[in-house]
């Protein structure tokens, strides 16, 4: 008997068994599961002018700010208080920019603090892809995103790179050298009048769309002989 179960990959987590854990780490994808954990960053070099930006790796930008410290700064030094994408920052304030990084209130002018955020399991993908004529619309099918990092046009009306904008902004909400992931994460778009034909854009991914892996906790829940 080879000694091998049909089990849920939590399950042979949990039995610990040395002989499993190379084949266990490889199918629970357990590089992955310690990519999306908390990160913490303190940095002192944060964009004051003119955006007052922490810019994050951009392998590891952010999906949701938990919390923080303000460590220097103009005014308001101290406990950072989180708030959502779309709210408009008050002092003491930040929130996680369209792209993944982090935005502080500008009147705080904030040169030094602490993050505590969540990242994506899944690291950034860079693709050219075609923008359809007369609609502004790209195709990300058959992956899906979870948030858009950067778009630049290659070929059209308006060429380089785009500002991008929250996910969800529709075609009535964008202005020239624009762009925004959709609500269901499928597709990016441009300006129409922008003529873009094609272009390059990085998204972090959503688990389990085309060749993108499913999540780690669904993947736990999988079987295998082990």
């Amino acid at each position: 008997m080879s000694g091998f179960l049909t089990r849920p990959l939590r399950d042979a987590g949990n039995e610990g068994n040395p002989n499993k854990v190379g084949s266990f780490n490889q199918l629970a994808r357990i590089g992955d599961a310690i990519a999306g954990d908390e990160r913490y960053l303190r940095n002192a070099t944060i964009d004051v002018a003119p955006t007052h930006v922490l810019v994050l790796p951009a392998n590891a930008k952010a999906h949701r700010l938990l919390g923080g410290f303000i460590i220097a700064a103009g005014a308001n030094v101290g406990v950072l208080q989180v708030v959502p994408e779309d709210a408009a920052l008050a002092a003491g304030q930040a929130q996680v920019t369209a792209d993944g990084d982090i935005l502080f209130l500008a009147a705080d002018a904030v040169t030094e603090a602490e993050v505590y955020y969540e990242t994506a399991e899944q690291l950034p993908i860079t693709v050219d892809v075609t923008v359809v004529a007369g609609t502004g619309v790209a195709s990300l099918v058959p992956r899906a995103g979870l948030r858009l990092l950067s778009a630049e046009s290659l070929t059209g009306g308006v060429t380089g790179v785009f500002t991008v904008l929250a996910r969800g902004v529709l075609q009535a909400g964008l202005a020239t050298t624009q762009a925004a992931l959709q609500p269901d994460g499928e597709t990016v778009e441009f300006l129409i009048a922008d003529a873009v034909t094609s272009a390059r854009v990085t998204f972090t991914p959503q688990p389990g769309f085309g060749p993108t892996p499913e999540s780690v906790a669904r993947k736990m829940d999988a079987t295998a002989n082990l």
